[in-house]
């Protein structure tokens, strides 16, 4: 697994964001908040958890 050069990704990036925009548009009751208690489960999931997306995730990486 390796990060994703930034060209690449936009392609992706750009395709994911249009299916997200047609599928809020043509379905809009689908759109709900999260409950607290589901926020508070996920932040406590990654409490203490730092992420440097500039590290390698191994050494074949650099």
């Amino acid at each position: 697994m390796s990060k994703v050069k930034q060209q690449e990704n936009d392609h992706y990036l750009k395709n994911f964001l249009t299916f997200l925009a047609q599928d809020i548009e043509n379905n809009p009751t689908h759109i709900h908040p999260i409950s607290f208690d589901l926020f508070n489960r996920a932040q406590s999931l990654v409490a203490g958890i730092d992420v440097d997306l500039d590290t390698p995730l191994c050494d074949e990486d650099e």
